[in-house]
């Protein structure tokens, strides 16, 4: 359903089908760099992950709509690390 709140805009102004794929594109390489950035993970882990067929090409690409969940497991796993790795000390 939000994927389709944030088309509406795009498709009521007259926008190409291509912009579909600019959007799941500009999802992606958010939820990409935010992986990059706060995730605390091996080097060569983060380029697997990145480079993976997940998050290079099924949802970017195929499925469309995923990219807001792969965004969304991004954002919500940075909001628990804190909570995470204080449980996992004790």
């Amino acid at each position: 359903m939000l994927w389709y709140l944030i088309l509406k805009p795009f498709t009521m102004l007259g926008f190409p089908i291509k912009t579909m794929n600019v959007i799941s594109i500009i999802f992606m390489t958010l939820a990409v760099y935010l992986f990059l950035k706060y995730v605390d993970a091996n080097k060569c882990l983060k380029i697997l992950i990145v480079f993976g067929g997940s998050m290079f090409y099924y949802n970017a690409v195929n499925a469309r709509t995923y990219s807001l969940v792969c965004l969304a497991m991004v954002l919500i796993a940075y909001q628990l690390s804190p909570f995470l790795l204080a449980r996992s000390c004790k």
